[in-house]
C-alpha cells in the first residue's frame, strides 16, 4: 500500500475515533470534500472528451 494512503488511513481512524467530540465535523466536511473532488474530475473529464470529439470526427473524414 501507498505510504501517502497508509498515512491517510491512520490519521482518518485517530479523527473518527469514539473520543473526538468533533468526529460528526470532520465526517460532513469530509464528505462534502469527497463530492467536490468527484464533481471536479466529471467536468474535467467531460470537457476533455468534448474537445477531443472534433478531433475524432476531423480524422474520419
Amino acid at each position: 500500500m501507498d505510504e501517502s494512503i497508509l498515512r491517510m488511513r491512520m490519521v482518518m481512524a485517530l479523527l473518527l475515533g469514539s473520543h473526538n467530540e468533533c468526529r460528526d465535523i470532520i465526517l460532513e466536511a469530509a464528505n462534502q470534500h469527497w463530492l467536490e473532488l468527484h464533481v471536479k474530475r466529471d467536468l474535467a473529464i467531460n470537457l476533455k472528451r468534448q474537445r477531443r470529439s472534433p478531433q475524432v470526427a476531423e480524422k474520419m473524414h
